[in-house]
């Protein structure tokens, strides 16, 4: 196994740090001080956590991986431009459902939900006062904006511009936000002096139950459309998966009755790197969302699918039309020039030691 992809999880113990000291400083009970000692505390443990984790791999011999530039982490080149675009994929994420996974209608739900929040913070922030302790105030501001960026920090951890939604585990950690921001608004607190602001207040106080019905319906809704949008693409993938498996019979029955056909020859796979799908256009969405995420017939994985998925033996491998004089010289590139395009007549060959498929 080449790599490992759990750096993903780091996002995940960023927030939860973040998230615990925004709810320990809204408590009231700690100073900034405090709070800062231990958050402190919290950077040495996951920087810790960060070196254990390269000392591990390191110690195995298992590479980073290189999915979605992983491998890269540790790299500050172009931090401020990684930081706004970590919180720009977050808002997206929410508001432009940049990996629709949520219902077309839950753009404007989630703007009102992450409106909520900060209503609820300021609510509990003012309501004990914590505005009388500027230090302290100032540091829960910090905190809060800091929380979206501690979610997704995996863009600036890789540098990459798109991400998997396989990497954003950590995204979800904004409902755990919400539920210990209502946790902390139904304890009791002080109640405020005799002021104007008192009547607001007790207005609040009844806002409050609205606000916990109104975040319990945008959580069922969104974990729904989470489920039925893992539901669709493993659906899809068994398609996919059945689609290329019956066109890949095909293709190595052409194959082996290919004059010239020999088992020791090697299968090689010319066309373009970038082609997203060797057969035909990728299937249509299911269940009303579009899907996006790696074709698996594409030119670039193909090799693997023949050998994993349909118990090729034989050599493979793929090239693209550039490479063939480099591979084969300038005769295996002429000849392959001069062949259609699969699955027309003609587009698979024997030459010297290949079994070209042209693509």
């Amino acid at each position: 196994m080449r790599g490992t992809c759990y750096q993903a999880y780091f996002g995940i113990a960023a927030g939860l740090c973040v998230a615990v000291l925004i709810r320990e400083g809204l408590s009231g009970k700690k100073s900034e001080k405090q709070l800062l000692f231990g958050g402190l505390k919290y950077v040495l443990m996951l920087a810790a956590s960060m070196a254990g984790y390269f000392l591990s791999i390191n110690l195995v011999g298992v590479p980073l991986s290189g999915y979605m530039g992983l491998d890269s982490m540790g790299e500050v080149s172009g931090m401020p431009g990684l930081i706004a675009k970590a919180y720009q994929e977050f808002m997206r994420f929410f508001i432009e459902d940049s990996f629709v996974v949520h219902y077309d209608f839950m753009g404007k739900v989630n703007a009102v939900f992450l409106l909520c929040i900060l209503v609820l913070f300021f609510y509990i922030a003012f309501k004990r006062r914590l505005y009388e302790r500027l230090g302290l105030f100032a540091l829960l501001l910090a905190l809060a904006a800091l929380f979206p960026l501690a979610i997704n920090i995996i863009y600036v951890m890789t540098g990459e511009q798109r991400m998997r939604i396989r990497m954003l585990y950590s995204l979800v950690l904004i409902y755990a936000g919400m539920l210990s921001l209502l946790g902390e608004a139904e304890k009791g607190t002080d109640e405020p002096a005799e002021t104007p602001a008192k009547h607001m207040f007790r207005i609040g106080d009844t806002i409050i139950p609205a606000i916990a019905w109104f975040s319990t319906a945008v959580i069922a809704l969104n974990s729904f459309g989470y489920a039925i949008k893992a539901n669709q693409v493993y659906l899809e993938q068994q398609l996919v998966f059945q689609h290329g498996y019956f066109a890949s019979a095909e293709l190595m029955t052409r194959v082996h009755d290919t004059e010239g056909y020999s088992a020791q020859a090697t299968i090689l796979l010319v066309g373009e790197r970038r082609t997203k799908n060797i057969f035909a256009e990728k299937l249509p969405g299911l269940s009303g969302f579009e899907r996006k995420g790696k074709d698996y017939l594409s030119f670039r994985r193909y090799p693997e699918f023949l050998m994993y998925y349909c118990g090729v033996t034989q050599p493979i491998r793929r090239a693209a039309n550039k490479d063939l004089e480099r591979i084969g010289g300038k005769e295996l590139a002429r000849a392959v020039e001069e062949m259609p395009a699969y699955p027309t007549p003609g587009s698979v060959k024997a030459i010297d030691n290949y079994i070209v498929v042209k693509f």
